[in-house]
């Protein structure tokens, strides 16, 4: 576990996924941006594109917790334990967050602002 470095991690990541890796990093950067973006512009978290984002990051972490068993090749069946249970919840919590931060990003971004200068 010596070469356990951050290069390692990279070089891994690159073999198992290839180009879509480089693709989704462009892609967070960019979501992260809107983000940041529709913060400034909304003055906040608030507000109906704050509302409407929420409700896509719970339908997005419903979906990653319903088919996230299924790329595994193994089905709702195959899950036993706790470990197994609270990973499930942790792939639902991330991808509700990662839904949040990007749908956040689009709608306060194409949406009109409801703050005043």
């Amino acid at each position: 576990m010596k070469d356990f470095t951050l290069e390692s991690m990279l070089a891994i990541l690159q073999e198992m996924l290839g180009w879509i890796l480089w693709l989704g990093l462009v892609l967070a950067a960019v979501a992260v941006g809107l983000f940041i973006r529709s913060l400034l512009r909304q003055r906040g978290f608030k507000g109906p594109a704050a509302r409407n984002a929420l409700l896509l990051g719970v339908l997005g972490g419903a979906a990653a917790a319903l088919v996230a068993p299924f790329f595994t090749q193994a089905g709702f069946g195959n899950i036993h334990g706790p470990v197994d249970w609270a990973l499930l919840a942790l792939i639902g919590i991330g991808a509700f967050g990662v839904s949040t931060v990007a749908a956040f990003g689009v709608l306060g971004t194409v949406c009109k602002t409801t703050a005043r200068l």
